[in-house]
């Protein structure tokens, strides 16, 4: 059945839950689940601010998100999902609600046992899920959730939350993760879908995952990897989305999904199988408009690497990929990664056919932004020039040269 808990204050909501889904068949009225990687998002933000969630048989959520599509009433949609949750009930398969939105304050309301009432949290989904919830939740995460081996954790909180919410951001989070994580607890899996209002919006939150067997001492003498399949390694890379989408990419497998409405409103997984993090990356930002909080597999080398194998195959890709390098190397500072760089020198030394000079002008010009921020104004103006040399009239190369020249000539004095 899985579970679905809410908390919120006066300005601060958070909403965590699984992706486990059960239907329930009309010959039995027995429940029947899912693998964990082919189940769907229960909590869906159907607008800035307005989110339903439900626990229970995916034919009657369904159903509440297709009768829901015309209705801009809030209350509306509430007395809909009584109706919904009553018929569910009716027929064997209980499908709970719980619907949160803002309009000019937070509400929260809970829709099961055939009632709906406003409450400041709720839980709904199965009962045994719930008691293993609030054992982690009330321990403080320290007694009872148990990874083997290494791992490493990364969590988005809330920027606008206080000290306290965040706290219960935490706490929330990693109880959610213990009851997935427990192999005892059959009616949950997945992963978290942990989601905030913030900034009068609803939207998933970011976080990574990952991984690793217990350390042996042959490791201890040298830099520590992540690991990999074979040795038992797994990730979760789960990107931000103030969208009816989510995407989640594991590094491990090579493996991302992207979860989006279908005709129902249900988001439902499509699969990107053999797609590493930049890759999933790309396809996430141009497609979607959403990004990763991080990875462990995109630094500046290897955007540019994939940026020299793509440039004349696929020229909006390549582009990106250097403009994702520019973005990962100005946020570094000094000279450290110059070598790497340079390293690629020869793609810029390349002769460009007729139908690269567009391309070749955007390298030259980000190449020569790189060198820039890297500090190297030389190698940053000789890239310009190269650039103004494919195009005469390159506004953006003859701008950035100003700049150079500006600060190269600050530094000799």
């Amino acid at each position: 059945m899985s579970l679905v808990r809410a908390s919120k204050s006066d300005s601060s909501l958070i909403i965590v839950s699984d992706t486990k889904l059960t239907y329930c068949t009309d010959s039995t009225n027995q429940f029947k689940e899912n693998h964990p990687i082919t189940g769907a998002i229960k909590s869906i933000i159907i607008s800035p601010k307005l989110c339903i969630c439900f626990a229970g048989e995916v034919l009657y959520a369904e159903k509440l998100l297709t009768e829901t599509k015309e209705i801009d009433s809030v209350d509306s949609i509430i007395n809909k999902a009584i109706d919904v949750h009553k018929l569910s009930y009716d027929n064997g398969c209980q499908t709970d609600f719980i619907i949160a939105h803002c309009n000019e304050t937070i509400e929260l309301v809970e829709i099961k046992d055939r009632k709906a009432q406003n409450v400041e949290t709720s839980w709904i989904g199965d009962y045994d899920a719930f008691r293993k919830y609030q054992e982690v939740y009330h321990s403080n995460n320290q007694d009872i959730i148990d990874h083997p081996g290494v791992g490493l954790s990364l969590r988005k909180l809330p920027d606008n939350y206080n000290e306290q919410q965040r706290e219960e951001y935490t706490k929330m989070f990693n109880a959610m993760k213990a009851v997935i994580d427990d192999n005892s607890v059959n009616s949950v899996g997945g992963f978290v879908v942990p989601i905030v209002f913030e900034d009068n919006n609803f939207k998933y939150n970011l976080y990574y995952d990952i991984y690793r067997r217990e350390l042996d001492n042959s490791e201890l003498d040298g830099p520590i990897s992540f690991g990999s399949t074979e040795l038992g390694s797994h990730s979760v890379n789960f990107y931000s989305s103030k969208k009816n989408v989510v995407a989640v990419h594991w590094k491990f497998g090579n493996l991302g999904i992207v979860y989006s409405p279908n005709d129902k409103g249900m988001l439902l997984p499509e699969y990107y199988s053999s797609t590493d993090e930049i890759d999933f990356e790309y396809v996430m930002d141009s497609k979607y408009g959403i990004s990763p909080g991080g990875s462990i597999g995109s630094d500046e080398y290897s955007y540019y690497r994939k940026a020299h194998n793509l440039y004349n195959v696929d020229f909006n890709k390549s582009n990106w990929l250097l403009h994702k390098a520019i973005e990962s190397i100005a946020i570094k500072v000094g000279n450290r990664y110059k070598v790497e760089v340079q390293s690629l020198a020869q793609f810029m030394e390349l002769n460009p056919a007729e139908q690269e000079i567009d391309f070749m002008k955007v390298c030259q010009y980000n190449y020569g932004v790189t060198f820039y921020y890297l500090g190297d104004f030389e190698s940053a103006r000789n890239c310009m020039e190269r650039a103004l040399y494919i195009d005469s009239d390159y506004q953006d190369a003859i701008r950035t040269l100003s700049v150079i020249n500006i600060e190269t000539t600050k530094n000799r004095e």
